[in-house]
């Protein structure tokens, strides 16, 4: 008996600016979610205004962590987590909610 590869699905969110993408489940998203699936696919498929890390930016800080000998654990790569770690580390808690709203959730 073969047995095939499934396809993948896709799920269509029903807003005015409706796109479809590859899922790999049916999905049903919520009416008073759409809006906001939306955006965050949006956001997903447009240019960032950051240059994100790299497999290799990444390769460096794993074979730096692998050598360090200070019992350090976190180990930021990337722009646009070198901006979050700012953010949450060295300003207030209600600057970093401000700003991860704006980043990150629905547009108002």
């Amino acid at each position: 008996m073969t047995v095939g590869v499934p396809r993948p699905r896709r799920a269509t969110i029903a807003d005015p600016s409706a796109r479809e993408f590859p899922l790999d489940a049916d999905l049903v998203i919520p009416p008073e979610y759409q809006s906001y699936v939306g955006q965050r696919v949006a956001f997903f498929d447009s240019e960032l205004s950051v240059e994100l890390a790299t497999a290799e930016d990444v390769a460096d800080a794993l074979l730096e962590s692998v050598q360090d000998e200070t019992g350090r654990l976190r180990w930021i790569v990337g722009v646009d987590q070198v901006e979050r770690m700012h953010m949450r580390h060295e300003t207030s808690e209600a600057e970093y909610i401000d700003w991860s709203w704006r980043s990150f959730g629905p547009a108002r």
